[in-house]
């Protein structure tokens, strides 16, 4: 599986990343590749169809909103899985107007993680790539 996760704080980019590997094998799932972006314009700047199975996005950037974030990857590539994070819980019914596939909620857990790879199923597609 193809990973971007988007996140303007470093810190909580670090704890994202090593939360979705520390818990990724519960799920059976295997991260291929797991790229970290600090700003949105960086993670555009690179971001094509195919790139990424999954996009792990915050609502709330410094340099933009992640909502809008959203519409222009899935105008780009309908296949990619968008999830947001958050710890506004205000803010899950505003994301799915576009067409993210889950609103993950901070603090970061295994059962939130696991939650979230069995609602999008995206760990049984990957292991039918192998």
């Amino acid at each position: 599986m193809r990973i971007a996760l988007v996140e303007d704080g470093q810190d909580e980019l670090e704890f994202l990343q090593q939360t979705v590997q520390k818990h990724m094998p519960v799920t059976g799932t295997r991260a291929d590749i797991i790229d970290k972006f600090y700003t949105v314009k960086e993670f555009l700047s690179g971001f094509k169809t195919g790139k990424y199975d999954l996009v792990l996005l915050g609502i709330c950037l410094e340099d933009t909103a992640g909502i809008g974030i959203a519409k222009k990857i899935m105008e780009t590539d309908n296949n990619v899985a968008v999830v947001f994070y958050t710890n506004n819980n205000g803010f899950a019914k505003e994301s799915y107007g576009t067409d993210a596939r889950y609103c993950l909620l901070k603090q970061f857990s295994e059962k939130n993680i696991t939650t979230m790879f069995a609602c999008l199923n995206l760990y049984k597609d990957s292991q039918d790539k192998d």
